[in-house]
């Protein structure tokens, strides 16, 4: 009984955590611009601001990331996760290093910066919880993934913030 529900505990929290790599539900829709009212009281939309070359950079690598681990699979149990997840964590490092090249303005350098170290830590708390799983902890294992989701909230919070939205769409998120 205690193995089932932690098979069935383990499955809900890896559809979760795999949805991760983008934000809780949230779209690459952008926001309509706030609109204001001029001396006719005609509504006028304001004009947005264009992206940083770094902004479009960084969301097109997480677009292309989501692809990847779309096509590797949403695993549905503790043996798919151990057999999917060191393919994701392929995807997850080669977006990591790819992200770490990108130039950013110098009002985005801070973010940058932060975004990388995020992910960074993200991605080690991925790794570390592969690890842990293969040895059959799998407290542990919960342990470890809820705080490397932390960090992975955080360099969503920070993508935000530049205006790369497309790091806060999940993959498996309409799954």
């Amino acid at each position: 009984m205690v193995r089932i529900l932690v098979a069935t505990a383990l499955f809900c929290l890896v559809a979760g955590m795999l949805a991760g790599c983008g934000g809780s539900g949230s779209s690459t829709a952008k926001p309509a611009p706030p609109t204001t009212t001029d001396a006719t009281t005609t509504p006028v939309r304001s004009v947005p601001v264009p992206r940083s070359a770094y902004a479009r950079a960084l969301g097109a690598l997480c677009a292309r990331r989501r692809s990847s681990l779309e096509a590797i699979g949403n695993p549905a149990s503790p043996q798919e996760l151990k057999s999917l997840l060191p393919k994701q964590l392929v995807v997850l490092k080669r977006f990591s290093v790819q992200s770490k090249k990108l130039t950013a303005p110098t009002g985005d350098a801070k973010a940058k910066k932060d975004f990388d170290r995020f992910y960074a830590t993200y991605l080690d708390g991925q790794i570390y919880a592969l690890k842990t799983l293969r040895s059959r902890s799998y407290d542990g294992y919960f342990t470890v993934v809820n705080s490397a989701l932390i960090w992975q909230k955080q360099a969503e919070l920070t993508a935000r913030k530049v205006g790369a939205v497309e790091c806060l769409r999940r993959p498996f998120e309409n799954s």
